[in-house]
């Protein structure tokens, strides 16, 4: 591109034409006139007046003039006088520098070599040059100077700048010269031509110095992270080593990393902004944990204490760290740090929704947020009283009776209620609020949050989980295959997992075991390549009921073997063992195995059920023991008809016929809305976790 102009700068033509005469306002007569006389007062040649006179233009902003002036200077004629250079210090290096230059001029007809201060006043013309040209928006015409005056400082230096014009204004000349010529570019939306400058100029022997460097990196990274274009490939030995870069945002991250840690040493006003796309580079590829280290490894003094500790919660509840988040905000809130911040109290908050245990501090957290969403912050409060709505669900799940819980959930649909007033429900409330109605049994209302949870959450698993539940729970098990199907179809591999697990449920409850079976095969291969979240454990243990079902004694056996060799302490897989020990009527061995559940979770719904239910088989002094099994499970798990049915048959055998009879109504009004899993295995929620 620039090769036919090099050879005009070369043999003394310019292409820059600067419009006709009547449109200059200094003509040539005038110019030689000044030119005479500067020569006169301050002994310099002629292109040393036209480089002071230009100057004199360029400061008074009359940029044409300017550049018809300093269009005299010859800039090939410089940079071999350039070379060689007479230092005005270190007497020793200026006469063997001297020697030199005698003995090329018997070699050759090089003009005479100039002074320093008198290449600093040609070059200083050249730039002012670019910068005339650039003030004219003639931006491809300034690009091609500078990339001229690249190409002849690298020929001259190859090696890069000698000691002895090191920290020269020569060399903040071919800095200011480095960085420009990739901005001109563009300017003209030749971005790759940029991008082919900015990297010869980070692989220059001239080392411009850590402001330049980091303005090059910083500048060359932006281009490759929002250009919107395919960067050339990067060639090998622009970075240390032998890494070359696969892919742009890579190549823009190892810049990034490198500048930061750069601009903080240095203490460059420019660090925040080379931190801020470092986040953007590293949050689009999902490197949290890496964009962690760089806020841990930010020199004191950059961040305050708390806007550093907020930026790293963030980071680790994006890579699910959310122990470690908590513990920053816990920070970030203390007394004497910032107890009042709302978006900190709203996203500890929304941690502690995660949690049954940690649900009361998210209550106090998502209130103080409402109570200081005041003045700037008052767009936040519909979110807030949201937050809270999530928080209080949580927490209802965990109550001690059912008047506690009922209040709770009253509690959490107020909040919600609240925010609803004041913003647009987003798909988390949406999920949590439809939740909450299909656990008290309003499928109605359930169905419609399910379909605009799937609507807003743009189809993902959960959301087609949901639905398949609620619909499940109206014992229209096809419609919900169907769902799951279509579901399917609709996420990624890796959340198909899920999807097919319910999918398996829903044949065992149409009694269609062998194509239980079949699925769960599927989902074994699925985790055993490690392409599902399914845990190997839960098809294991989920097969075995299967196989149980079909009386398949060995198969159920050995599936549950499986299992307790990948967790022998698993609560549900010697709940397992009980079944498949009832299954064939050992109720003692199947009590073992029950009791030896409770050991693992003592909070197991199930085993608490089923021993319960053996108990009462019992009879006689069993009867109070297994009352209180099954209170305990309803307490835990109040809509579970199975409890109610056994704790029914348990009145009855205790001769309390009517208390019976509305546990029998109770557990069969329940079963006719059982869904095939519980809801409760939508949320990543572990009681007392």
């Amino acid at each position: 591109m620039f090769s036919r102009r090099s050879r005009e700068f070369k043999s003394g033509e310019s292409r820059f034409s600067t419009g006709s005469d009547s449109d200059v306002k200094i003509d040539d007569s005038t110019i030689r006139a000044v030119e005479t006389s500067l020569r006169e007062a301050l002994t310099l040649n002629n292109e040393e007046a036209r480089a002071l006179l230009g100057r004199i233009e360029f400061q008074k902003e009359d940029f044409q003039s300017a550049l018809h002036i300093l269009e005299g200077i010859q800039v090939d004629n410089i940079f071999p006088r350039v070379k060689f250079l007479v230092p005005a210090k270190n007497k020793h290096k200026r006469g063997k520098i001297r020697s030199e230059i005698v003995k090329h001029q018997r070699r050759s007809d090089v003009p005479q070599p100039l002074t320093l201060q008198s290449a600093i006043l040609l070059l200083e013309g050249v730039y002012l040059k670019v910068m005339s040209l650039e003030h004219l928006g003639r931006s491809s015409d300034a690009a091609e100077v500078c990339n001229f005056l690249v190409e002849s400082f690298d020929a001259t230096f190859p090696h890069g700048l000698p000691d002895h014009l090191a920290g020269t204004k020569i060399q903040e000349f071919y800095n200011k010269v480095l960085e420009f010529l990739p901005e001109f570019f563009k300017r003209e939306g030749h971005y790759a031509d940029a991008v082919v400058s900015y990297r010869k100029a980070l692989r220059s022997h001239w080392e411009p110095g850590s402001k330049t460097l980091c303005s090059l990196q910083l500048g060359l990274a932006v281009l490759l992270l929002y250009g919107g274009f395919e960067a050339p490939p990067c060639p090998s030995g622009v970075y240390e080593g032998d890494f070359v870069p696969s892919n742009s945002v890579e190549e823009a991250i190892l810049l990034l990393i490198d500048a930061a840690t750069k601009s903080m040493v240095a203490r460059t006003p420019r660090c925040l902004e080379v931190m801020e796309h470092l986040c953007f580079a590293l949050a689009t590829c999902g490197h949290f944990e890496a964009l962690a280290q760089q806020y841990e490894s930010v020199v004191p003094g950059i961040y305050s204490r708390t806007e550093r500790w907020f930026s790293l919660a963030l980071c680790y509840m994006a890579a699910r760290d959310n122990k470690e988040a908590l513990n920053l905000l816990r920070k970030a809130l203390g007394e004497v740090e910032r107890p009042n911040d709302v978006s900190s109290l709203l996203h500890a908050a929304s941690i502690c929704s995660g949690s049954a245990r940690l649900a009361p501090e998210g209550v106090k957290y998502s209130q103080k947020a409402i109570d200081n969403a005041k003045g700037e912050m008052e767009y936040l409060k519909g979110k807030a009283w949201q937050v809270l709505g999530i928080v209080l669900s949580v927490k209802a799940r965990a109550a001690a009776s059912n008047a506690e819980r009922s209040a709770i959930t009253k509690e959490a649909l107020s909040a919600w209620h609240e925010a609803s007033k004041l913003e647009r429900v987003d798909a988390k409330t949406l999920f949590h609020f439809g939740l909450v109605h299909a656990e008290e049994g309003n499928l109605r209302v359930a169905m419609k949050s399910a379909k605009k949870f799937l609507e807003v959450s743009c189809a993902s698993a959960t959301g087609w989980r949901f639905l398949a539940l609620v619909l499940s729970a109206q014992q229209r098990f096809r419609e919900s295959e169907l769902v799951i199907d279509a579901g399917l179809e609709e996420v990624n591999s890796w959340e198909q997992g899920e999807l097919w697990l319910t999918k398996a449920k829903l044949q065992v409850a149409q009694g269609k075991h062998l194509d239980a079976l079949e699925t769960y095969k599927l989902l074994l291969a699925l985790s055993a390549e490690k392409k599902t979240s399914i845990p190997e454990l839960t098809v294991w243990r989920e097969m075995a009921d299967a196989c149980i079902a079909l009386s398949q004694w060995n198969d159920a056996k050995n599936c549950l073997e499986k299992a307790k060799c990948l967790d022998v302490a698993c609560a549900g897989t010697w709940h397992g063992y009980g079944l498949f020990f009832m299954a064939q009527s050992k109720s003692d061995e199947a009590l073992a195995a029950f009791d030896t559940a409770l050991t693992c979770d003592p909070e197991y719904v199930e085993s608490k059920v089923q021993i319960g239910a053996v108990l009462s088989g019992y009879g006689g002094k069993s009867l109070p023991v297994a009352r209180s099994f099954l209170n305990d499970a309803l307490r835990l798990e109040p809509r579970n008809p199975s409890a109610w049915f056994h704790l029914g048959a348990v009145h009855e055998m205790e001769g309390r016929m009517e208390q019976a009879a509305e546990c029998f109504h109770t557990a069969y009004i329940l079963d006719q809305s059982l869904p095939v899993e519980s809801f409760g295995t939508l949320l990543e929620i572990k009681r007392g976790q």
